[in-house]
């Protein structure tokens, strides 16, 4: 059983959903400059490549608890944006590693911890910038 992102890959009765990347399809579409992938020279794709998707490794479905965890994420860089920080300031203000808080926000590990020391951080201190109204 292989474990990507803190997920296992497997497991008994663990619920799938269509990934939510790819539609389904199991691959994406990215700019051929550093691809070896073949390229697509005309049409609406000129210029990209098909290649399988990170998120699901190809396979068009990702864990249920996956979905849940890039759902979390998506409200913790609705925090970050909602305080106009860059997430190596969100880092440095929260005190942990800028790939961890990017891993947090996009699902690949619980973002959960990081959410709730944020929002106990937010409700301790106040940024400077927002002290100047």
């Amino acid at each position: 059983m292989g474990v990507r992102a803190g997920l296992p890959q497997e497991r008994a009765g663990a619920g799938v959903v269509t990934c939510p990347t790819c539609g389904g399809d199991g691959v994406c579409y990215v700019l051929a400059s550093h691809v070896t992938a073949p390229v697509y020279t005309t049409g609406p794709l000129a210029g990209f490549a098909e290649r399988p998707c990170s998120v699901c490794d190809g396979t068009g479905e990702i864990l249920d608890a996956r979905a849940a965890w890039m759902a979390e994420g998506a409200k913790l860089r609705a925090f970050r944006d909602k305080r106009d920080m860059s997430l190596r300031e969100a880092a440095r203000w929260l005190g942990v590693s800028p790939v961890e808080w990017s891993d947090a926000e996009h699902g690949k590990i619980d973002p959960n911890p990081v959410r709730t020391l944020a929002a106990t951080r937010a409700m301790a201190t106040r940024r400077p910038e927002e002290d100047e109204t």
